[in-house]
């Protein structure tokens, strides 16, 4: 195996490990990673997005935060509206609920990084960091 095959595939297992220990992990609330992730970039930004730019900004297909915000929208943890501007968009933010959950959460999620990350120095974190943005800061990644 290559360094860059070897490399691709370690990303990929870490990610999915990661994805599957949140998910398991949040759980009982009704979350997923995919779902924490939108309410982190809500919460922690303070501001509304418009539904395309937080898709962007969350990394995912319209289509598939628009589901996600569907079941979010029904348990009361964001709220969309139409955009005075653009009838065709919708202005998504964080409710009073969400923003109380998300603050619940923050503890679940770190504990899971720690468990995965808790055995690397800062040095190593750091290094790894460097690496990782490096690679995303190449043209088209």
């Amino acid at each position: 195996m290559s360094p860059q095959e070897r490399f691709s595939v370690l990303l990929s297992r870490c990610s999915q490990q990661l994805r599957t220990q949140v998910d398991e992990r949040l759980r009982p609330w009704g979350m997923t990673l995919a779902s924490w992730r939108i309410l982190r970039a809500l919460a922690l930004s303070g501001e509304r997005f418009h539904q395309a730019r937080l898709a962007k900004e969350v990394g995912v297909e319209t289509p598939t935060l628009v589901s996600l915000l569907d079941r979010m929208e029904k348990m009361e943890w964001v709220r969309r509206e139409p955009d005075p501007g653009d009838r065709r968009a919708k202005i998504v933010e964080v409710t009073p609920a969400g923003a109380k959950l998300f603050r619940q959460l923050q503890k679940q999620v770190k504990a899971v990084r720690e468990d995965m990350f808790g055995g690397l120095s800062e040095q190593e974190l750091d290094q790894a960091c460097g690496l990782l943005e490096k690679v995303l800061a190449k043209p088209g990644a």
